[in-house]
């Protein structure tokens, strides 16, 4: 989580208690070809995501927010600790 947040700009380090404690489940999204290159930072709360973000904490597009819908969806059929 730190090197999601110093590549991405943002405040996703601070964070960590939340999700140590399971108040919260922190994803990376990636470029297909750069695995280690950040995309997007999403947190989700209850099976929802309830914040996307780009770099610098930039709205996501329209492409990647159909994109996190859709994967949205998934979520529901597994059980998050």
């Amino acid at each position: 989580m730190i090197n999601e947040s110093t590549q991405m700009s943002n405040c996703v380090r601070t964070y960590i208690d939340d999700y140590s404690n399971g108040k919260c489940q922190i994803y990376f999204m990636r470029y297909k070809n750069s695995k280690d290159k950040s995309l997007v930072t999403i947190e989700v709360k209850n099976k929802k995501v309830v914040q996307a973000r780009m770099r610098f904490n930039e709205n996501i597009t329209n492409e990647i927010d159909k994109i996190i819908k859709k994967w949205e969806k998934t979520l529901t059929q597994v059980d998050i600790i």
